[in-house]
């Protein structure tokens, strides 16, 4: 009799713990959110407050750094601010800037996302709390303010203080890097004559082909770390959801660009899809499509209708959406799956994980009492 009551008094104990931190503290993958630091950062005098930064860095192995730059440059005659023989910063949007940094750690190229913060001191002790802190990837230039963190979704984060530089302080040596001899071309790279199918009329006609960076940019995430993505641009850095489904997930990023978290199932790991703007897709990819070694891709995704845009692959091999002026400011979500995702704070996770310890304590206490009195019973 003594050893049931035993038994379910640690059942109890066991059963409520477990619980309560499944609730408290959104486990995932191993790594928790800590929400007690997550509403000590908000509930402080001054509110610690995240946005998305006005950067995208593209971290890029030397073989490649030289031909990635010629793709941005001069295929798409993106503005550069300034270049150099290990980082190049392109001019994508308003305000908005992509950093291409050479690097000899990866064999791949991959974008690390930069984040602004109002406090780089109280970021990194709610990071740390998270067991997010990434020191060791990088080492920063001297006068950055910031840290390198990485969520569960093992993409790194620049998480950086008001008005800090990004990765490098002063003017860089002035560097000029030829295109590869394969990307030389005749015609004027702004010029495109238009394909055998344009529409009557256009026919041979020389159209001018622009590019500018997108609005939009997309973070392809494994299907195990779909949810712990989002909850950590969401309850973590109390980024905005503006849209929310079971595979797709809309979040303002700041005020120039939006990030979509798209769930897919065929990858081991998360990568970032960039988009391009064009005034006219049909001369883009006429004049994308000559060019050598930039590959068209229409295998890769399926667009949403009403979408005008396709694939296209650099010689970095990261995806772009050439997107042209479609009139729409978003990319439609699937029909019938859209929801909207009210924001759940630390606290009210806190007080669930209590209300829920609570109640199965009772529940155990009480299946105790109810065996002692049929012991008794018999």
């Amino acid at each position: 009799m003594g050893g049931k009551k035993k038994s379910g008094k640690k059942k109890s104990k066991s059963g409520g713990g477990g619980g309560q931190r499944d609730i408290l503290a959104t486990a995932v993958d191993g790594v928790e959110l800590a929400p007690q630091a997550i509403d000590e950062s908000r509930n402080a005098d001054t509110d610690l407050v995240f946005s998305g930064g006005n950067s995208l860095i593209i971290k890029c192995p030397s073989h490649k750094y030289e031909s990635t730059i010629a793709f941005y440059r001069d295929i798409l005659r993106l503005p550069v601010d300034y270049n150099s023989k290990d980082m190049c910063k392109l001019e994508w949007t308003d305000n908005m800037y992509v950093w291409i940094s050479r690097t000899d750690k990866l064999t791949h190229p991959c974008v690390w996302l930069v984040v602004d913060t109002n406090c780089t001191v109280r970021a990194k002790a709610l990071l740390t709390a998270c067991n997010m802190m990434r020191n060791e990837v990088d080492q920063l230039a001297e006068g950055v303010d910031g840290f390198w963190a990485s969520p569960v979704n093992d993409m790194v984060h620049l998480v950086k203080g008001p008005g800090s530089v990004v990765i490098a302080s002063g003017k860089p040596q002035k560097h000029v890097p030829s295109p590869p001899p394969e990307e030389t071309e005749d015609q004027n790279p702004l010029d495109v004559q238009a394909a055998s199918h344009a529409p009557t009329g256009q026919k041979g006609k020389l159209v001018e082909c622009r590019f500018s960076g997108g609005k939009n940019f997309a973070i392809k995430c494994p299907y195990p770390k779909y949810e712990s993505t989002v909850a950590f641009y969401r309850e973590v850095l109390g980024l905005k959801v503006i849209h929310y489904c079971r595979n797709c997930c809309k979040i303002k990023w700041n005020d120039k660009m939006s990030m979509w978290i798209d769930c897919v199932e065929n990858i081991c790991t998360p990568v970032v899809w960039l988009e391009v703007s064009t005034a006219s897709t049909e001369a883009a990819r006429a004049y994308l499509k000559g060019r050598k070694r930039v590959s068209l891709r229409p295998e890769v995704e399926t667009l949403p209708p009403g979408v005008d845009g396709f694939w296209v692959s650099p010689p970095n091999d990261m995806v772009h959406l050439i997107r042209g002026p479609d009139g729409q400011d978003e990319i439609a979500l699937p029909p019938g799956e859209l929801a909207s995702l009210p924001f759940r704070s630390a606290a009210d996770q806190h007080a669930e994980a209590i209300a829920a310890a609570m109640q199965e304590a009772q529940l155990a206490e009480e299946n105790d009492t109810k065996e002692e009195e049929e012991g008794k019973g018999k």
